[in-house]
């Protein structure tokens, strides 16, 4: 094997190595400091710049995770994504009774996107208050028969439906019938006869709420019979004109036993009336005691 030029003998007269070995080993023993300097920072730099590298790379994703928040909630009022499986909101025709009309107001995976509304006369029955600005208005109707129905704000200073609600009052109606319960929505109010007879005299007054608490009694709640409809209209009638008596009270009894099918079952019709309904209302005994004084004073 050949030797490097520093470790063979120099053409001089000296025989011994040493001082050739003297200045051999202080070149490799520097070099061999300086080497493993080298490779113990290695590592270290290594080491650094992966970190430094994954910090860069963590904050990056920050930057774009928030970023794309950013937009996403920028677009969120905006655009809506619809749900999948969802039925667009297409109205479509059904066939009742071979007749054509709008489905019933399908939207978005199959919820009702309005009510259905509904136009139809009706007398004043009861009003009660909802709430500081609401009413809840009962009504006999000639198509729906007996419904409630909620007048939103009827009872602030500058509502619509201020003068227009008030008992005994009929009016044509405009109503937004709720799928889900007997409470219906009151849209508008059209005043078409005030009856306002009835209410200059105490005893007309007291005759028709007996007729009005005798409907509620003999009906059921959206039960269509238009004959009660017109029965009040025309008691109604009457009494904007005349002074009840006991007849007239006994004719609109015996007129309701007749549409409700019990006449003639019992001796009159207010005992056919009570023994169906398992009741009459309780202001009936002192309205016939009232008028019998009167016939009997006059």
């Amino acid at each position: 094997m050949r030797q490097p030029k520093l470790l063979q003998p120099s053409p001089t007269t000296e025989t011994s190595s040493e001082p050739i070995l003297r200045v051999c080993m202080k070149p490799s023993c520097e070099n061999d400091v300086e080497s493993q300097a080298t490779t113990d920072l290695r590592p270290r730099l290594f080491k650094f710049r992966v970190a430094r590298a994954s910090r860069v790379l963590v904050s990056a994703s920050r930057r774009n995770n928030l970023s794309r928040k950013a937009r996403d909630h920028e677009t969120r009022g905006t655009t809506r994504q619809p749900a999948q499986n969802c039925r667009a909101a297409i109205p479509r025709r059904q066939c009742v009774n071979g007749d054509q009309e709008w489905s019933p107001y399908k939207s978005w995976c199959g919820r009702l996107m309005s009510p259905v509304n509904a136009t139809t006369r009706g007398i004043l029955l009861r009003k009660r208050k909802l709430s500081d600005t609401s009413l809840i208005v009962s009504w006999c109707t000639n198509s729906l028969g007996i419904i409630q129905t909620v007048a939103r704000g009827a009872r602030r200073p500058r509502s619509p439906f201020r003068g227009q609600l008030d008992l005994f009052f009929e009016a044509e109606l405009s109503i937004a019938k709720s799928r889900k319960s007997n409470l219906h929505t009151l849209r508008e109010v059209v005043v078409v006869n005030a009856f306002a007879g009835i209410r200059t005299d105490h005893r007309r007054t007291q005759a028709a709420s007996y007729f009005v608490e005798l409907i509620e009694v003999c009906t059921e709640i959206e039960h269509h019979e238009p004959e009660i409809f017109h029965l009040l209209e025309r008691a109604f009638g009457y009494l904007d004109q005349y002074d009840p008596d006991q007849r007239a009270i006994l004719h609109f009894e015996t007129e309701l036993a007749r549409i409700t099918g019990v006449q003639g079952a019992k001796s009159n019709a207010a005992v056919a009336l009570a023994h169906l309904f398992g009741r009459l209302p309780s202001s009936r005994p002192a309205l016939l005691k009232s008028l019998a004084s009167d016939k009997d004073g006059s």
